[in-house]
């Protein structure tokens, strides 16, 4: 069954795969996601110490 847009509570944005870890991903496509995340309403981001060394901690801060 699927659920309607009224059951859903929020949607995280899961950041490892912007951290590098998987391959470099540069700074201006790291900027690019989290503003097209806000343009659609995201507001809320996954992120740990260890997902790209801190990297993604560090650009989350910078542009948001």
């Amino acid at each position: 069954m699927a659920r309607r847009k009224s059951q859903i509570k929020k949607i995280i944005i899961g950041t490892w795969p912007l951290s590098g870890d998987f391959g470099h991903v540069s700074e201006s496509i790291v900027k690019k996601t989290l503003y097209k995340c806000l343009d659609y309403g995201f507001y809320h981001f996954d992120t740990a110490p260890n997902y790209g060394k801190g990297k993604i901690e560090t650009l989350i801060g910078k542009y948001l």
